[in-house]
């Protein structure tokens, strides 16, 4: 089986440095961590339900929804502001479960209509979290 690409993996072509100069100018704080990513990404690779994300990078870029866990992820994860993970999973309302998910990893979060947003970086950023 092949390795899956974790939370530091870092694509071709993407500046860490400059990275790490774009979060201490906008003065953010981290709220997770490249551990509780991973935890989180593994729980849901593991389930096998591909509830639909989205993600909104440090740079105020905000993805399209997608339901692929594997290697569309926004990598690395140093750079996402926050991430929305969708509670109506094939019809089905799972806030509770990804509640309990996020909590149990001791990430900061929020719920917001039909989701469940997981904070990278503090301030926490909530707008759109009822789109």
């Amino acid at each position: 089986m092949t390795d899956l690409p974790g939370a530091a993996s870092v694509p071709r072509g993407l500046n860490e440095e400059r990275l790490d100069k774009e979060i201490a100018r906008a003065g953010l704080v981290g709220a997770a961590n490249n551990t509780k990513w991973n935890e989180l990404i593994a729980i849901i690779r593991n389930e096998g339900l591909r509830p639909s994300y989205r993600s909104k990078w440090i740079n105020g870029y905000v993805s399209e929804w997608d339901v692929e866990w594997c290697y569309h992820l926004p990598f690395p994860f140093k750079g996402v502001m926050w991430l929305d993970i969708s509670t109506n999973v094939n019809g089905e309302d799972l806030t509770s479960h990804y509640v309990a998910v996020v909590d149990s990893i001791g990430l900061d979060y929020q719920e917001g209509a039909s989701i469940v947003r997981v904070f990278g970086y503090l301030p926490r950023d909530t707008e759109g979290i009822n789109d």
